[in-house]
């Protein structure tokens, strides 16, 4: 698909969640493989896990937490 067909689409599952025709789990799978398509045809990058479990945290929420407890220790 191009850049042009993935945004229509992007566009119109976003309507379709907030007119509450599909769930906010479908919604994310649905809006996941969207972004990844536009992220391979802009950038030329597929995503290394294609499976995100909702419940792990990222590299970067990680690094933020590790970020954030190092600054409370400084403040004290």
């Amino acid at each position: 698909m191009d850049f042009k067909n993935n945004m229509a689409l992007l566009e119109t599952l976003v309507d379709d969640y907030y007119r509450n025709q599909i769930g906010f789990d479908e919604y994310r799978q649905q809006r996941d493989q969207i972004l990844q398509a536009l992220d391979q045809e802009l950038n030329g990058v597929t995503a290394i896990n294609e499976t995100k479990d909702l419940q792990s945290e990222s590299l970067l929420d990680k690094a933020l937490s590790f970020l954030k407890i190092d600054s409370a220790h400084k403040i004290n």
